[in-house]
């Protein structure tokens, strides 16, 4: 019973130094970034910022566009453009409830996506 004991106390002993000295040598694998991802993924990471920046960039245009206001305009404006396009589309103010039920979810969206990249409280 000693030997299995001591055997397996070797064991671990040496699985520990092999653990110790390779985290000791081989610091870098073990080290996460702020993506919680390893550095040697780093290309990974400017092309995913790269991809993201894209896609919002293109859908805050888009959101502009919903809403038909340029990218210059003011808090304020953009505020009371958004409750003109909301009395006129709204679903209970219509015939066709439908049609501006999709519309009216739509320049919901924009008008959140908009004031969350600008940073407006609503």
């Amino acid at each position: 019973m000693d030997d299995i004991i001591n055997l397996i106390f070797r064991i671990l002993y040496f699985v520990f130094f092999w653990w110790l000295i390779s985290l000791i040598f081989n610091h870098k694998k073990g080290r996460r970034n702020k993506y919680n991802t390893y550095d040697d993924e780093s290309t990974y990471e400017s092309e995913q910022e790269q991809e993201f920046s894209r896609v919002s960039k293109s859908k805050l245009q888009e959101s502009y566009e919903v809403l038909g206001v340029d990218p210059d305009i003011s808090d304020k404006e953009l505020k009371k453009t958004y409750l003109n396009l909301a009395k006129k589309y709204h679903p209970d103010n219509s015939e066709d409830k439908e049609a501006n039920e999709i519309k009216m979810t739509r320049i919901n969206s924009a008008y959140q996506f908009i004031c969350e990249t600008r940073g407006i409280r609503k």
